[in-house]
């Protein structure tokens, strides 16, 4: 089995300004929990549906609030090599 057999092929990206309403909703209408964040063609995080319930409305967040004061920054990955 390769990466690309299971890996998503219609990536959604959230932008710094698009509210945890818009975020959330994309994210329950594709059935995801993980969204990049970007600005331009920066990625600046990631936002995913524990960010969004744990972080912001359990913290008291307006569904209207912008998705960039709760994204997580920097990232890290490792990359497997063989």
């Amino acid at each position: 089995m390769k990466v690309r057999d299971v890996m998503s092929k219609d990536v959604q990206v959230a932008r710094p300004g698009d509210s945890l309403q818009e975020v959330a909703t994309r994210m329950a209408s594709g059935d995801f929990g993980f969204m990049p964040v970007a600005d331009g063609d920066r990625l600046i995080g990631t936002i995913t549906d524990r960010d969004i319930a744990v972080r912001a409305v359990a913290g008291g967040a307006a569904c209207t609030s912008p998705v960039v004061e709760y994204i997580t920054r920097d990232a890290r990955t490792r990359l497997c090599r063989r």
